[in-house]
């Protein structure tokens, strides 16, 4: 009886001493404040307001740190990443980028999927293919666990990317109508956005105007659904170099000067520019002299102002 009495008595003890900490609930609000935050990040860098961006993702990461948040630790760091590369901070996105990926190995696949096709975005954007398509076969390698996940869309699509590039346009179509059948299944209009502004740079570069208008159109409407004003804006310029290279330098002026709108309304510096360029090269060819010297003065101004 005493022996019995012992045990249980020391039973209570290990319970009620246990040394693995309490969730009180404080744990649990750290976590939807970082969900939070993340959200908001997204808006930010939707809207491209990178400073704002970068300030919530970096209260995120510094939330997930504190409770040892794995998962959203490296959600963090890959947005993080991705805004530098918008900046052009390349050393600091392939720091956070590689961070994101070392610490996913220890995760579920999905992540894995996540990270390297990250890390595959980062060197394309670098212009470095053959690393990226290392990064993407890796993530691919992860992605059979679960085909139809929306982190095997962004893959899908990354890897249309890739192989648009490699100028393999037949796997770059694959790839890509891959992505847009799951992303139109879960209704992500932000993300069949950018299928569709894929598939019209395809069709571009098989010379095959009227199918990369018809995408390019669909980008439009899909972005427009969602309010994403920098794919908007992409969306306008991008019909405005069709129509341009189809020599319909009236259609191309007119996309030109709305894309040039949308930049100037988010303030997107390397937008305006680019519209600027485009604009008085198309005036020209149009011999409206005066919208010429109206936008060549503009960015003149732009490059002045400047850093």
């Amino acid at each position: 009886m005493k022996h019995t009495l012992l045990i249980i008595l020391m039973a209570g003890l290990l319970f009620g001493c246990s040394s693995a900490p309490k969730d009180d609930g404080v744990v649990s609000d750290i976590k939807n404040r970082a969900a939070e935050y993340a959200e908001f990040g997204n808006r930010y860098y939707q809207a491209a307001d990178y400073v704002q961006a970068l300030k919530f993702f970096s209260q995120t990461l510094e939330m997930n740190v504190s409770v040892d948040n794995e998962p959203g630790i490296v959600e963090s760091h890959g947005s993080l990443g991705k805004v530098y590369m918008k900046t052009g901070d390349f050393e600091a996105a392939e720091r956070h980028l590689l961070k994101a990926y070392e610490l996913s190995l220890h995760l579920h696949n999905d992540m894995k999927l996540k990270t390297a096709g990250n890390l595959g975005e980062y060197w394309l954007n670098r212009g470095d293919t053959e690393k990226a398509l290392t990064y993407i076969d890796e993530g691919l390698s992860h992605a059979a666990e679960d085909p139809e996940s929306p982190g095997a869309a962004v893959l899908y699509h990354n890897a249309g990317t890739v192989y648009k590039h490699l100028e393999e346009y037949d796997r770059a179509i694959e790839y890509t109508r891959r992505a847009l059948e799951i992303n139109t299944g879960l209704s992500s209009y932000g993300e069949m956005a950018a299928n569709y502004y894929l598939l019209s740079s395809i069709a571009s570069k098989q010379d095959n105007p009227e199918t990369a208008i018809e995408y390019a159109e669909e980008a439009l409407s899909n972005d427009k659904k969602v309010e994403n004003r920098p794919g908007i804006a992409g969306d306008l310029f991008a019909l405005g170099l069709i129509y341009r290279k189809s020599e319909n330098h009236e259609k191309a002026y007119y996309y030109f000067e709305k894309a040039y709108h949308v930049y100037e309304a988010i303030n997107l510096v390397p937008g305006i520019r680019k519209a600027l360029e485009y604009l008085a090269d198309t005036a020209a060819k149009l011999d409206r002299e005066e919208d010429v010297e109206v936008y060549t003065g503009a960015l003149e101004l732009l490059e002045r102002a400047s850093p």
